[in-house]
C-alpha cells in the first residue's frame, strides 16, 4: 500500500510559527495551541518531510493531501455548525470513498474477461461481498454498517464489544468461523485518538488465523501517534486507509483540530 503524503507549504510554516513539533504529534497541548487555527495534514507536512513521513508509514494511505474534494468534505465535517442530516450525508460520502479505496488496496488476481462486443479484456476483479468481513466496535456499528452496505451491499458486519477502559476485546463471538478464509477483513474505527482499541481488534483477528496482509483499517482521522503505532503493528503488514491525519491530542483527550464525538454528531 502506498502512503499519500503531501500538503501545502503554508501548513508547515504555520506549525513552525506556532512552535509545535508536528512530526512527533502535538500530544502535549498548551492552551494557546488549542485556540490556534490548523490546516490540512500539518502532521505530515510537505516536501522532504512529507517524503520522510511516507517512508516511515508505507502501509498508510491518506486521502486529503491529494484530493481537494476530500479536503472540502473534511472542512464541512469539522465545522461545528454542520449538524443533523448534513453531517450524516458528508460523513457517509467520506466513508464510501474510504471503503472503495480500502477494497482497492489489497491485490487481487489478474483475470481476462470477454466484453459484450466479443473482445478480451485483462484486468483485476473487485472483491465479492461474501469474501469480505467488516469488524466494528459496538458503539460505531449501526453508523458504519449502513455506510458500508451502501458501498458493498450485503457485506457481513461483525459487532465486537470492547472494554470502555482498557479497549480490550471482551466479546468477539460474532466473528464468523471461516474468518481466516476471507479475502479481506476491514477494521472500521472512524476516529482514533489512541491506538488501543484498534490494536486489540487486530490482535483478535490474527489470533483467529487472519493473515495480517488481509487486514485493512479504515478511519476518518487519527492522531500522529496512532499513525506511528499502526505503521508498526504486525510489522507494518496491515493496511491503513484514512481521510486525514490530525495534528495531535489535547489535554482532554480530543483530537486537534478534531471533528467532535463522531457517533453523537452522526446521531443528532
Amino acid at each position: 500500500m502506498r502512503a499519500i503524503a503531501r500538503t501545502g507549504a503554508r501548513a508547515a510554516a504555520a506549525a513552525a510559527a506556532a512552535g509545535l513539533s508536528v512530526a512527533g504529534g502535538l500530544a502535549a497541548c498548551q492552551g494557546a495551541s488549542e485556540k490556534r487555527s490548523f490546516e490540512a495534514c500539518e502532521a505530515i507536512g510537505d516536501g522532504f518531510r512529507a517524503a520522510v513521513w511516507a517512508k516511515r508509514h508505507e502501509n498508510i494511505t491518506v486521502l486529503e493531501p491529494e484530493n481537494d474534494q476530500i479536503g472540502r468534505l473534511l472542512t464541512a465535517l469539522r465545522d461545528r455548525r454542520t449538524t443533523g442530516a448534513d453531517f450524516r450525508q458528508i460523513a457517509d460520502r467520506l466513508m464510501s470513498l474510504l471503503f472503495e479505496l480500502a477494497l482497492a488496496s489489497v491485490d487481487t488476481d489478474e483475470v481476462t474477461v470477454t466484453t459484450p462486443e466479443g473482445y478480451g479484456y485483462t484486468g483485476t476483479m473487485p472483491f465479492l461481498s461474501r469474501s469480505v468481513v467488516a469488524v466494528v466496535s459496538k458503539d460505531d456499528a449501526s453508523i458504519l454498517a449502513e455506510a458500508l452496505r451502501r458501498t458493498m451491499g450485503d457485506v457481513e458486519v461483525c459487532k465486537v464489544t470492547c472494554d470502555d477502559t482498557s479497549k480490550a476485546v471482551t466479546d468477539s463471538s460474532s466473528l464468523p468461523a471461516d474468518l481466516s478464509e476471507r479475502d479481506l477483513v476491514l477494521v472500521l474505527v472512524p476516529v482514533m485518538n489512541d491506538h488501543h482499541r484498534c490494536e486489540h481488534l487486530v490482535e483478535a483477528l490474527t489470533q483467529r488465523g487472519v493473515d495480517a496482509g488481509s487486514i485493512v483499517v479504515v478511519a476518518l482521522t487519527m492522531s500522529p501517534d496512532v499513525a506511528d503505532k499502526l505503521s508498526k503493528i504486525e510489522g507494518g503488514a496491515i493496511g491503513v486507509v484514512s481521510a486525514t491525519i490530525d495534528s495531535g491530542v489535547d489535554h482532554r483527550g480530543f483530537l486537534m483540530p478534531g471533528l467532535g464525538v463522531f457517533h453523537e454528531r452522526y446521531g443528532e
